[in-house]
């Protein structure tokens, strides 16, 4: 990846926003903020929560201004969190929908009916940190991403297992969702935007 000092938001392209949820000690519910431009992930934002409750990381959000661009998010991430809660009676992408319409957003649902690979995923990924040519297609705002960072240079997989990632660090979920984010934008998925 390559590290900038800052970045812009582009109001004319959808901000990316995806999801790694999760519930247990040890293991923040983690989203990460990003624009695709030409090609290339700019990752401006994190937001890196030991807590069960999405709402949590919303709230989080728009304390920090990431809501207040008037432009389409990109609702990208695990899939499980359009089947259950992380400890509300709502499923977590529901309570996603309903947060943006409620601060009159447009936003568009990009979440697989299953989770990718993690295999594929992660040849995607380390093919956009670096690809055969040494070019990179990942950039990431140094003082606004440090998680992503960290966990870019120490994820791994468990040991003596096939291809199952080591989720007991804290900073592997913000990558994991780093990866969901990325496979959606090269499937190219039709998606529904919601007009306010």
């Amino acid at each position: 990846a390559s590290l900038i000092d800052e970045y812009t938001v582009n109001p004319d392209l959808p901000i990316i926003f995806s999801y790694d949820f999760n519930i247990g000690e040890g293991k923040p519910m983690s989203v990460l903020f990003m624009q695709e431009v030409n090609g290339e992930y700019i990752c401006f934002d994190e937001i890196v929560i030991h807590t069960s409750r999405t709402l949590d990381t919303l709230e989080e959000a728009e304390a920090k201004g990431l809501f207040d661009i008037d432009t389409e998010y990109s609702i990208r991430g695990d899939c499980s969190g359009g089947t259950r809660t992380t400890n509300y009676h709502k499923v977590d992408y529901q309570i996603t929908k309903e947060f943006l319409s409620g601060i009159n957003r447009k936003y568009s649902y990009n979440v697989p009916a299953s989770n990718p690979p993690v295999r594929k995923r992660h040849v995607i990924v380390n093919g956009l940190l670096k690809n055969a040519l040494g070019e990179t297609k990942i950039k990431i705002v140094k003082s606004k991403c440090p998680t992503l960072i960290k966990g870019l240079k120490l994820s791994k997989l468990k040991k003596n297992c096939n291809y199952i990632e080591d989720d007991s660090d804290y900073y592997q979920h913000i990558t994991t969702a780093l990866g969901y984010a990325v496979m959606r934008g090269i499937n190219k998925p039709v998606s529904r935007t919601v007009q306010l």
